[in-house]
Order: structure tokens, then C-alpha cells, then sequence
């Protein structure tokens, strides 16, 4: 089984997409079976300030080779140095706008001949966001994370919305086989983008397994980088942005001040402002709490297993996910995690964290004093959450994948002249 694996996706991705195809293409190395073969398929219009080989070049070995396609990129002039000039911007940026569909119309063409001519050797394909192209003659598995696009619009960019729908297109017209990476996802994709439940597999995210108890000591000077301590902080980790429901959040910590037991928990943010902030941030400062709530901005991967490890409590109240890392993680930690029961979480957290309802401000105080004045509570969690958190690994999500793709060329049908997607 030749395995044809988009990694142009490690360019542009973030978050859990990125976490999702780095940590599932690692594992993949792993355990591939003697005779298979991964090709790596890299557009490098997607190259940024590096390219794949930085990202994935010390993960190869002899089964795994990158094949890269001669991509186009739009070189679009509003975002030349030279022409920033607000007297020449406007016409730029009107140039690049005429430019836009005759330009992703030849790229699309080039995609189009490459995957036909180069790819001729790939059994099944496994796009991405990327790339969602169908190769003559192979099986098409794609993944979809989640459909916020779709119940949230209002959460994201014009440009993004454009994005996910071609995707959902490949996946409704395209793909042999859609993962989804929960079973909320699945029913998702099952009612709103009426693929059949036969064609939806379901595989988890895994943990990373630096995600552990660390020793007391390698926390305590960890969290010296931001003038934390040890279990007297609360912790959210993720993008600043409207869906993970932070605005309640501040709304509840702020009410949850005065019944906390002396010395009073923080609350720390860890990631980075994202799409429509500003009513976070302004409420932040009309509650007063500048001095006790820190956003400490995005935080490397090589740094989170401290903030965890040192953090009293994981709280995460987003309104909507396809699976929800962070908890996970929190839970690999051994850190108490209270979340929200609604969209993929409570598959993810089990009976190992503390559900509220995100819509309710009161619910979420109420578990916040909870947690943070009960140490037996917290020592339930953290036990129970570790044992959670080992039913997740890359190593099962991989091995599940390659179950899939073998399902996929299994009921690849005969496709009239070869047409590609």
C-alpha cells in the first residue's frame, strides 16, 4: 500500500489541525508495515519562513519519502514592503483582487496535471485542508475536525468559511472515507453535511506523552519564567477568541473572587489573541481584574507541560468543539480539569472532570469555588483524569488509520476517465 500523506498542511495549520496531522504522520513512521510506503506530498506554495523538510525531515526513515509539486503562490502585491504607500495601497489591493480567481485557477490546473502524472503510484490519499484534490486511480480518506464554519459562521473569516467549504465539498463528492475525530463530530458531518454514517469512521486525537506528572521542583522553576506558583493559578489553554467562551469565564472568576479560601487563585490564559477579541479585552478591564487574571500569550509546546503540571485547576468552557486537546492534556498532567458538557468534551473528559453548562455563568462559578476549596475533590480528579487520559495515544489513532485506508481502497469505485476532484 503506497499512502499518499498532504504535508503541506504543517505550513499553514495551527492549533489542533497542526497537533492532529504532526502527531498522527509521526506515528505513522512508527508502525507502518514492512512493504508499505508513506510519500509525503508537499506543495510548496505553502512554504512560508520554512519548508516541510524543517518540519518533518529528522521524522523520515526508508519507508517515507517527500514528493514536493511544483505549486504557484500568489505573490500578492498589497503585501510587497514597497508598495505599503497609502497613496499606491488601494490600487494594489484592488490589482490583487482582479488577480485572485484567474491566479487560484492556474494553481488548481498545475495541482491538477502533477497529482495525475507524479502521483500515479499513490493506492490512497489522505487530504487535508490543502489539498483537496482527488489522485486518478487512488482511494480519498479526509478528516474533518470539526463544522464551527458551519454552526458558528460568525467565528471566522470570509476567506475561512471559503476554505472549510471545498473541503466539505471533497468530503461530501470525493472521499471514500471521512474521519471524524469524535462521535459528536460524526453526527455533525451525518446531519449537516448528509454523508452516509457508513462513510464516517470515528478516531480520537491522541496525547503526547510529555504530557505527564513532572517532579515538583522542575515546576516550581518552570513557572519562575512568569511569576507563577505552584497549584494557586487557574488555567486556560487555547486562542483567544469568541467560541471558547471566555467572556463568561471572566464573568465567573470575577464572581467566584470573593468565595474563594485565602490565598485567592489567578487565572492564567495561555495562547494567543485571536479572531474578535475585543469584547474579551474590554470586559477584562471594566471587571477590574488587570491585576489578577494574566494573559501570558502563546506559550511552546516545550514549556505547557509546566504551566499544566503547576496550574490548581484546567478550566476550559468552550461552546463548541470537535475534540478539545487541552483538556486531554490537562488530564495526561494530572491536573483537576473542569470543561463544558456539550460537542465532544464529555467523550474526551469521561467522568474524569467537572462538567458545567458554558452558557450558565452561575454553573461555571459554582465549579470553579468548588475545585479550588475541595482537595479531595482535586485529588479524585487528577486520579481519575490520569487514568483517562491513557485510553488516548497517537499510537492507537495511527493504527486506526491505516485500518481506514485499507477500508478505502477496499471500496474505491471505478471513476469514468479518471476525473480528479
Amino acid at each position: 500500500m503506497n499512502i499518499g500523506f498532504d504535508v503541506s498542511v504543517l505550513n499553514v495549520a495551527k492549533a489542533g489541525v497542526w497537533n492532529y496531522h504532526f502527531h498522527l504522520l509521526r506515528a505513522l513512521l512508527k508502525i507502518v508495515p514492512a512493504g508499505d510506503k508513506l510519500i509525503l506530498i508537499d506543495d510548496p506554495a505553502t512554504h512560508g519562513r520554512q519548508g516541510v523538510h524543517e518540519v518533518v525531515g529528522d521524522l523520515l526513515n526508508e519507508r517515507a519519502s517527500i514528493r514536493g509539486l511544483s505549486g504557484l503562490r500568489h505573490r500578492r502585491l498589497s503585501r510587497m514592503p514597497a508598495l505599503q504607500d497609502s497613496f499606491v495601497l488601494p490600487l494594489t489591493q484592488r490589482v490583487d483582487g482582479l488577480l485572485e480567481r484567474p491566479w487560484e485557477w492556474a494553481a488548481t490546473t498545475m495541482r491538477k496535471r502533477q497529482f495525475a502524472t507524479r502521483l500515479d503510484d499513490v493506492d490512497v490519499f489522505h487530504a487535508s485542508d490543502v489539498l483537496n484534490l482527488r489522485i486518478p486511480g487512488a482511494a480519498a480518506v479526509t478528516t474533518i475536525h470539526d463544522l464551527t464554519s458551519l454552526l458558528f459562521p460568525e467565528y471566522h473569516t470570509a476567506e475561512n468559511i471559503a476554505l472549510l467549504a471545498e473541503k466539505y465539498r471533497f468530503a461530501q463528492e470525493e472521499a471514500e472515507i471521512v474521519i471524524a475525530i469524535s462521535q459528536s463530530t460524526r453526527e455533525d458531518i451525518v446531519k449537516y453535511l448528509g454523508i452516509e454514517p457508513e462513510r464516517v469512521a470515528v478516531i480520537a486525537y491522541g496525547c503526547d506523552p510529555r504530557f505527564h506528572p513532572l517532579a515538583a521542583d522542575e515546576v516550581r522553576h518552570g513557572l519562575n519564567k512568569w511569576g507563577l506558583a505552584p497549584g494557586n493559578f487557574l488555567l486556560y489553554v487555547g486562542t483567544i477568541e469568541p467560541r471558547k467562551n471566555l467572556v463568561r469565564l471572566l464573568e465567573a472568576y470575577a464572581e467566584a473572587r470573593g468565595m474563594f479560601n485565602a490565598p485567592r487563585p489567578q487565572l492564567v490564559l495561555a495562547g494567543a489573541i485571536g479572531w474578535k477579541a475585543a469584547e474579551f479585552l474590554q470586559r477584562m478591564e471594566a471587571l477590574g481584574l488587570g491585576d489578577e487574571v494574566h494573559l501570558i500569550g502563546p506559550v511552546a509546546s516545550v514549556d505547557l507541560p509546566v504551566l499544566y503540571n503547576g496550574a490548581m485547576a484546567m478550566v476550559y468552557p468552550s461552546l463548541y468543539e470537535g475534540f478539545g486537546l487541552p483538556p486531554l492534556e490537562a488530564m495526561a498532567s494530572g491536573t483537576p480539569v473542569i470543561t463544558s458538557r456539550v460537542s465532544s468534551l464529555p467523550e474526551v473528559v469521561g467522568d474524569a472532570a467537572v462538567l458545567i453548562d458554558p452558557r450558565d455563568s452561575g454553573d461555571l462559578t459554582q465549579a470553579i469555588v468548588n475545585v479550588a476549596s475541595d482537595a479531595r475533590l482535586r485529588r479524585h480528579l487528577r486520579t481519575s483524569g490520569l487514568d483517562r487520559a491513557k485510553l488516548f495515544t497517537w499510537e492507537k489513532t495511527a493504527l486506526e488509520t491505516l485500518a481506514v485506508y485499507r477500508q478505502a481502497i477496499a471500496r474505491t469505485l471505478p471513476r469514468s476517465g479518471g476525473a480528479l476532484g
